[in-house]
């Protein structure tokens, strides 16, 4: 959570609060600091698995690096 731009911080901790302990898939985008310090867009495609008993058994997901897609001015 450290590397989220602080512009993306307040949505990036709503999604890790209340959208992701819910099953399926909410992407979140959100802007990345790389060891550069430059700034990356991610997309966060996270799915939690739960067991039969409804518990969290475990998360299954991605990043996709979405900066031109984000910065593109075509």
């Amino acid at each position: 959570v450290r590397n989220i731009h602080p512009d993306d911080m307040k949505k990036a901790l709503h999604y890790f609060e209340k959208q992701f302990p819910k099953a399926g898939v909410t992407p979140l985008e959100f802007r990345f600091r790389c060891r550069d310090g430059s700034y990356k867009w991610l997309r966060d495609e996270t799915k939690l698995i739960i067991d039969d008993e409804r518990r969290d058994k475990e998360s299954l997901g991605s990043w996709i690096d979405i900066t031109l897609d984000k910065t593109s001015t075509s």
